[in-house]
């Protein structure tokens, strides 16, 4: 049902890449972990090999490369019964003839991902088929817990995201699927800037000025609301030509500029603001309800710095902000690693929460989850602890583990969790 759901959102145009600041190496690590368990009981060796050293915090859309990786891992896993699955990984610097010298510590990277495995194999005249929907080739009993959708979403996910899936394949000897993408590497990274349950309150330094552009009253009062209460001194303009005018007298640090509006687009806007002196190094950032590659690449190609999808996520503008305006972000009273603050103004209160005890689930209940561990069934553990919390919420602290766990694909982790539990309970 969701393969279908994506499907429909793509044909419609109404698929939206969401960025955010992700961990790579910790992303690929989980997905290899995760198949680890499930070629164990064959007779195939998985190999996960980064090809070049590989930078850490990422700015991209982890839950569609994650989907794209899974399916593709996913598939070599079921069609391979000997040998190996490899997964190469590999990172090289990029230069892109975008405007991006307002920040210039900024690091882009081309990025190659490639699964090859030693399966059956596709017949020449069927590798065109394996990407349209609802097409399934190869050996009729290989054909399980599929719709045929999985590889037409992945091709177009991954030229959402400004590449092309590409595949070779010798029928009985193997494939190969790989694709490349550009993603920028976040710069001063650390972990006091990693918590994005704090709320934000304000940012460090002078005073910065937005100018937000857009034909749309609401659209505008919604990115103003977000900004000014964090200090940010905003104007607004109601199309391109009043972008422009107000842009000279107001000298923005950062210009939010809408891509569709009347008389003057963003793209043209955006030419002609990089054609004026003042503005040639000033972070522009084309928001639009689009997020195809073809607009990306155009808003890129004609000056933006950045490009975010409507409706706006205040995560993913927060941190396309960071990023090119190099802001240090204030927070609320709930400090990362520093215990006198989480109290906020009353400094009499106790610092010191309550801990609920961990009590184990049934027996039964564990011997299912470690079961569904063993072949990395990640979604049928989520559900299984989520109805286990909502039963008894005694169970909460065992169930908020496993989420934990399972939110970032630590299969291993949570199996080891489970059996740990598991030896509690017989020596009880």
């Amino acid at each position: 049902l969701n393969d279908i759901l994506d499907l429909s959102k793509i044909e419609a145009k109404k698929l939206e890449l969401n960025s955010s600041e992700f961990d790579l190496p910790k992303l690929l690590q989980s997905i290899t972990d995760m198949f680890q368990l499930q070629v164990h009981a064959k007779d195939v060796k998985l190999i996960y090999q980064p090809l070049t050293p590989l930078p850490t915090i990422m700015y991209g859309d982890e839950k569609r490369l994650r989907q794209v990786l899974i399916n593709l891992f996913g598939n070599a896993v079921k069609f391979t019964d000997q040998g190996s699955v490899s997964f190469c990984v590999s990172a090289q610097p990029y230069e892109p003839i975008t405007f991006n010298s307002s920040n210039p510590k900024q690091k882009n990277y081309k990025l190659r991902f490639e699964i090859a495995d030693t399966g059956v194999g596709i017949a020449p005249d069927k590798l065109e088929e394996i990407f349209l929907p609802f097409q399934q080739v190869g050996e009729r009993s290989r054909r399980y817990s599929g719709t045929g959708l999985g590889l037409p979403i992945c091709q177009k996910i991954v030229e959402m995201m400004g590449g092309q899936l590409q595949v070779t394949s010798t029928l009985n000897e193997g494939s190969t699927f790989w694709f490349e993408i550009e993603l920028t590497e976040v710069a001063n990274h650390s972990t006091t800037n990693a918590i994005d349950s704090r709320t934000i309150t304000g940012y460090y330094g002078d005073r910065l000025k937005i100018l937000v552009v857009d034909d749309k009253t609401e659209n505008r009062m919604v990115l103003s609301d977000l900004l000014v209460p964090l200090g940010f001194i905003v104007a607004e303009a109601i199309d391109g030509y009043d972008c422009i005018r107000q842009a000279q007298i107001f000298a923005p640090d950062l210009i939010l500029l809408d891509m569709v509006m009347p008389e003057l687009d963003g793209h043209e806007t955006t030419k002609q603001l990089r054609q004026l002196s003042m503005f040639e190094k000033t972070a522009i950032v084309m928001v639009s309800a689009s997020a195809f590659s073809q607009d990306r690449e155009l808003s890129l190609k004609v000056g933006c710095n950045a490009f975010i999808a409507k409706p706006v996520n205040p995560d993913n503008l927060f941190h396309t902000m960071r990023s090119l305006l190099n802001l240090e972000w204030q927070y609320d009273d709930l400090a990362l690693g520093d215990p006198s603050l989480t109290n906020g103004f009353d400094n009499n209160r106790n610092i010191e929460e309550p801990t609920q005890p961990l009590i184990y689930p049934p027996k039964s209940t564990l011997d299912n989850l470690i079961q569904m561990a063993r072949i990395g069934d990640i979604l049928a553990i989520q559900d299984e602890v989520m109805l286990l919390q909502e039963t008894d919420s005694v169970f909460t602290p065992f169930t908020k583990q496993i989420l934990v766990y399972a939110r970032d694909f630590q299969i291993r982790r949570i199996r080891e969790f489970l059996e740990s539990q598991q030896q509690e309970v017989l020596m009880s």
